[in-house]
């Protein structure tokens, strides 16, 4: 047996502590289509379901060492099948040195579908720091699909996961982004789908440079996503930063809203609260703006997801 102060003296880091979603969380989910949830959350740490995959995502050296015996208990009691899991570091600015790496032995290609209120999206775990599918923009997706608004402007776009939310929902999207291939995975999902690309278009491009040229040809949309990365690097070496440049992001996104237009403000940012998306979105807004939330996710516990808000233009 080892003593209480043998323990305090080791330098084996503690463990985090661990929060799992009840199982009847995840016969909930299931009953609506979904097998893309978070499962476990804790302080920087946090496990996440995609389909029959699960990502370890830990701040330490390494994930905990029962972490799997843990995930399997955990299955057993929901009834879900989760065969592969990935294991990546949290940090600041990840690299290639930090991509998610496979815990075992995982099926190949490393890709899955996972579902969302009964859509489908693919989750590459190989791809880069992120797999496709970000979670806590749940609500905010399910919100835009049941509005049914006419057209959406998808700035920083990634894998077009509200592009598809919007189209399911009848309406016609722009979707931008820097990246090719994550336009090129973004289309996949719509294909996956079974949706038309009529009436949806794909620009590889920066959301700084469209914006302008939108204005000026006078487009305007009924919703504008603006969830853009907390820090990236544009054309012509221009340098975003959200903490900084959030409000000159929202000032241009304006400039292409229609009459009573909503625009989604977010951000993982750990600098820019909601609060402060509040007051830039009134700062940079010629006209009044009224400003709404999404309900909480119940996997996800407040301040553990993106800050976001939904801004609205005129009374």
């Amino acid at each position: 047996m080892v003593k209480i102060d043998d323990q305090r003296k080791s330098k084996r880091p503690a463990e985090p502590k661990i929060t799992w979603i009840k199982p009847a969380l995840a016969r909930e989910f299931a009953l609506r289509g979904t097998d893309a949830y978070r499962i476990a959350d804790g302080e920087k740490f946090r496990i996440e379901r995609f389909g029959d995959c699960a990502v370890i995502s830990h701040s330490a050296e390494n994930p905990p060492a029962a972490v799997l015996d843990e995930i399997q208990r955990w299955r057993a009691h929901a009834g879900v099948l989760i065969r592969n899991h990935y294991a990546r570091r949290l940090i600041i600015n990840p690299g290639k040195e930090n991509l998610p790496r496979p815990l075992g032995i995982v099926s190949a290609g490393h890709r899955a579908v996972a579902h969302e209120d009964g859509l489908a999206y693919e989750v590459d775990f190989l791809s880069g720091y992120s797999n496709g599918l970000f979670l806590d923009q749940r609500g905010n997706r399910g919100w835009l699909r049941a509005s049914k608004v006419g057209s959406v402007l998808n700035l920083f776009a990634y894998t077009c996961s509200f592009g598809v939310a919007a189209a399911v929902g009848g309406s016609r999207t722009v979707n931008v982004d820097l990246s090719k291939s994550a336009l090129e995975r973004g289309r996949r999902n719509f294909e996956l789908n079974r949706l038309s690309l009529e009436g949806h278009r794909f620009l590889t491009d920066d959301a700084f440079d469209v914006l302008p040229r939108l204005a000026r040809r006078g487009q305007r949309f009924d919703a504008i996503i603006l969830d853009p990365p907390t820090f990236s690097r544009g054309r012509h070496g221009r340098l975003f930063r959200a903490e900084r440049d959030f409000g000159r992001l929202i000032e241009l996104a304006i400039s292409c809203a229609a009459a009573g237009a909503v625009i989604l403000l977010s951000t993982n940012s750990s600098k820019v609260t909601v609060s402060r998306l509040r007051e830039l979105g009134s700062r940079h807004s010629p006209a009044p703006v009224t400003f709404f939330r999404s309900p909480p996710l119940p996997d996800i516990p407040a301040g553990h997801g993106a800050a976001t808000v939904w801004m609205r233009i005129g009374p």
